[in-house]
């Protein structure tokens, strides 16, 4: 069952999808093709056989037809089911939407990166996830950042909260400045840190 620290971050990428898109793009300097548009899709990576799989979040880049479905799964723990899964959810997810996946797994955990980070070997060749660790994040220290970006700003006070003190005391108050105006929003984003 997901926790609350889980649910809070998948709902910092759908309250902003295109969040993932520029973790993917610009922080983790993974091309992405032209696009116009970014939607959420259908978590659902059923195929026809009983066993439904729903993957964590999936955002869709739109360029009148789909050209990007990236797999977005947030990971606390190491979890080696993932391992069977993460590659039906690429799959299965390319199968419907007949257009180039992705699967982008964010953790806040060093370790849990390490584990995610190594290639899922699939017939004669493997799946390389693109993993965002700690190390990563971008760190948010100002305050006009954080309000602008809040989401941006939480993921930032998640990896860099646990340093140095006075770095964690300046993001997580950008981090708390920027979700206060939003009150339904501070709710969801608070149990993650």
């Amino acid at each position: 069952m997901p926790s609350f620290s889980h649910d809070g971050l998948v709902r910092l990428f759908q309250d902003r999808p295109e969040l993932a898109v520029e973790l993917l793009r610009d922080v983790l300097g993974i091309e992405v093709p032209a696009y116009t548009e970014t939607r959420i899709a259908s978590i659902d990576a059923t195929d026809i056989e009983p066993a439904s799989r729903y993957a964590d979040l999936v955002v869709l880049l739109v360029d009148d037809s789909p050209v990007l479905g990236l797999v977005v799964e947030v990971q606390l723990d190491v979890d080696d089911d993932k391992l069977v899964r993460w590659p039906a959810y690429l799959t299965n997810l390319r199968s419907r939407l007949r257009c180039q996946v992705e699967l982008l797994v964010v953790t806040p955990s060093r370790r849990v990166a390490r584990w995610a980070a190594q290639p899922i070997p699939v017939g004669r060749g493997a799946i390389h996830p693109v993993v965002l660790g700690p190390d990563g994040v971008p760190l948010v220290a100002d305050h006009g950042a954080a309000r602008r970006d809040p989401e941006m700003a939480v993921l930032s006070a998640l990896a860099h909260g646990r340093g140095e003190i006075e770095a964690a005391v300046t993001v997580a108050a950008a981090a708390l400045a920027a979700v206060a105006a939003y009150p339904t929003t501070a709710r969801c984003y608070a149990p993650t840190w």
